[in-house]
C-alpha cells in the first residue's frame, strides 16, 4: 500500500510546480485560466486518488510515510489557493466578492437591460448569456433575476450552477428545494416529472442553468420549455458560445465582455483602496494605470490583484509589473 501511494505521489509532483507557476501568470489571465483550470482539475484528481489510498492504508493499521502526508498538505494549500484567486465563479456565491459599485457599471447595466428586454419576448424562450471566465456572468445573472422579480416580470426564480460534471441528481435537487419540495424516490425520470408537474403551476418563472460546459437535456432535469410551458423562461451562462446556441438553441445570446478602460481602473482603484488623495501622487497614478491595464478589463482579476496589492508600498507596486 505504501508503494502505491508513494507511486501516485510521485507522478502528482510534476502537477504540483505547473499550478504553482499558473498562479504567477494573473496578467496574462486570457491565456492561462483554462490552463490553470485544466491542471488545477488533474492535481485535485490526483489528490483523491492519494487520499484514498492514505485513508485505506491507515484503516489497515500502516504507517503513511512523511513525504506522501507533507504532499497532501502541500496539495491542499494549492488547492486553496486556487479556489480564492477563481473566486469560485462556478458556485453561486461567486458574484458577492464583487462589489456593489461594480454592478452598477454602465457596460453592466446595459446588457442588463438588454437581457430583461428580451425576457419580455414571448418568442424568446430561451436566452443565454457567453464570456470569458471571471468576466461576472454569474454576478450579471443573479442581478437580472432579482430585477425581474422587482418589476413583476416573473414570479419566481430557480437557479443552479451546473458547472463542468454535470450532475442531474444535483441539479434536480437544488430546483426542488427552491420549489419547497422534497423527493423520496431514487428514480430521475420520477423525480424530473414531479418538477415539471411543480414548474408548470408557476404562471411566469425563470430558470437559469449557470455555467454550462457542454449542452444539457431540459427534459431529463424536468424544465418546461416552449411550447410545453410558455410562462417559463431558461436564461443559460456559458464560457463558449456554441455551448448556447449550437447545442442548446438558445433564440438571443449576448456576449458579455471585459470592462471598458474607464470602468476597470474605477473597479481597480476601489479594490486597491486608492482614494483621491492617495491618486494625487502621479507617481502611483500611472503605476495603478499600468497594472490595471495588465489585467484586461477581466473583474475578477481587478479585484484579486487590486486587493493583493491593498496598503503595499511603491515599490511593490512596481514589483507587480
Amino acid at each position: 500500500m505504501e508503494v502505491a501511494i508513494t507511486i501516485v505521489a510521485k507522478v502528482a509532483e510534476y502537477t504540483i510546480s505547473p499550478i504553482g507557476r499558473q498562479l504567477g501568470y494573473l496578467f496574462c489571465y486570457k491565456s492561462n485560466l483554462n490552463e490553470l483550470s485544466k491542471k488545477f482539475e488533474k492535481l485535485e484528481e490526483v489528490k483523491e486518488s492519494v487520499q484514498h489510498l492514505v485513508d485505506a492504508a491507515r484503516n489497515n493499521g500502516e504507517e503513511i510515510e512523511r513525504g506522501v502526508l507533507n504532499w497532501l498538505r502541500t496539495v491542499n494549500e494549492i488547492s486553496e489557493e486556487v479556489k480564492d484567486f477563481q473566486g469560485n465563479v462556478r458556485h453561486a456565491r461567486a458574484g458577492s466578492s464583487t462589489p456593489a459599485r461594480y454592478k452598477a457599471f454602465e457596460s453592466r447595466e446595459k446588457i442588463l437591460n438588454e437581457i430583461l428586454e428580451a425576457l419580455k419576448d414571448s418568442n424568446a424562450n430561451m436566452i443565454g448569456v457567453y464570456g470569458l471566465g471571471g468576466l461576472g456572468k454569474t454576478t450579471l445573472v443573479k442581478d437580472i433575476a432579482r430585477k425581474a422579480q422587482e418589476v413583476k416580470l416573473v414570479d419566481m426564480v430557480a437557479m443552479t450552477i451546473v458547472t463542468q460534471k454535470q450532475d442531474v441528481h444535483k441539479i434536480q435537487k437544488e430546483i426542488a428545494d427552491i420549489l419547497g419540495m422534497k423527493f423520496e424516490e431514487a428514480s430521475e425520470f420520477v423525480r424530473a416529472a414531479r418538477l415539471h408537474e411543480r414548474l408548470k403551476q408557476e404562471k411566469n418563472v425563470l430558470e437559469i442553468l449557470d455555467d454550462l460546459w457542454e449542452g444539457i437535456d431540459l427534459r431529463k432535469i424536468g424544465i418546461p420549455f416552449g411550447g410545453d410551458h410558455e410562462g417559463c423562461k431558461v436564461l443559460l451562462t456559458s464560457r463558449r458560445e456554441e455551448v448556447l446556441s449550437n447545442q442548446m438553441v438558445t433564440r438571443k445570446d449576448f456576449l458579455l465582455g471585459v470592462l471598458p478602460e474607464e470602468e476597470d481602473l474605477e473597479l481597480f482603484k476601489e479594490m486597491a483602496g486608492l482614494d483621491q488623495d492617495l491618486m494625487e501622487n502621479s507617481e502611483l497614478l500611472f503605476t495603478a494605470t499600468e497594472v490595471a491595464e495588465k489585467c484586461a478589463g477581466l473583474p475578477i482579476a481587478l479585484v484579486t490583484v487590486g486587493k493583493a496589492l491593498r496598503n503595499k508600498s511603491l515599490f511593490e507596486w512596481r514589483d507587480a509589473l
